[in-house]
């Protein structure tokens, strides 16, 4: 009550800090006094700490390990898929593990709120990456696959199973297949253009899956870091309202 009347007599709107505004993993960004109404309907004085995170122990512990883990992954687009791709996605899954016990740790050390933390953004678009680089090279596997199958179908020779516009010839009571050349021909022409048309649509898929993998996940993984930055900075220094 002493306090309540002192505070009717000199209405203050901030309290000054004697101590260290630095405690052990949060600074005291400001304090707010207020006259409010209790939920028992007794009025008095709310004092509102407003607490911020140091953001150098967060760069350190957090954003810099995890941009690390991101290039990592991303450098395995340059690795020759048909070699390494054991090795690829080996490296992508122990980042995807790797992140997703960071994410555990980090979400049992914030405070437990039913809000999507801003760091949360972070950890999840990080996690994201090695998801797109194990989806991009397993593609590229499978349709390098399907290429070496269509060249392997290329050197057979041309299929001899009995058609009605055969003509068989009996020799030693053993059927000999006389395939007339024009027939032959057609045969080696039709199979010679669909190997081609398969091969040129699996190239022309291989090359946008590298452009993808390549130059999109760069271009997202810089575009995201500007974006998140220039929010965050914008929030800290209270340009735009907290979500």
């Amino acid at each position: 009550m002493i306090i309540f009347l002192l505070s009717e007599l000199i209405a203050p709107t901030r309290i000054p800090v004697l101590s260290q505004t630095e405690v052990q993993q949060y600074n005291i960004q400001s304090i707010k006094v207020e006259y409010g109404q209790f939920d028992n309907g007794t009025r008095g004085i709310v004092v509102k700490f407003e607490l911020g995170r140091q953001i150098i122990g967060q760069m350190m512990t957090v954003y810099i390990p995890t941009l690390l883990i991101k290039l990592v992954s991303y450098l395995t687009t340059i690795f020759n898929n048909s070699k390494w791709f054991g090795h690829i996605i080996t490296i992508n899954l122990t980042a995807m593990l790797v992140l997703t016990t960071m994410l555990t740790s980090i979400s049992d050390d914030l405070p437990k709120t039913a809000e999507f933390k801003f760091i949360d953004v972070w950890m999840l678009f990080s996690l994201m990456v090695p998801v797109l680089e194990i989806i991009l090279h397993t593609i590229e596997d499978v349709l390098k696959s399907k290429e070496m199958q269509i060249t392997l179908e290329e050197s057979r020779p041309v299929s001899r199973e009995r058609r009605n516009s055969d003509t068989w010839l009996s020799v030693n009571a053993k059927l000999v297949k006389v395939l007339p050349v024009e027939d032959l021909k057609s045969d080696i022409i039709e199979k010679e253009q669909e190997h081609a048309k398969q091969k040129k649509i699996t190239r022309w898929t291989l090359v946008y899956i590298e452009f993808i993998g390549n130059f999109v996940i760069l271009i997202l993984i810089f575009a995201f870091n500007i974006i998140y930055w220039s929010i965050g900075l914008l929030i800290k220094y209270k340009y735009i309202p907290m979500f």
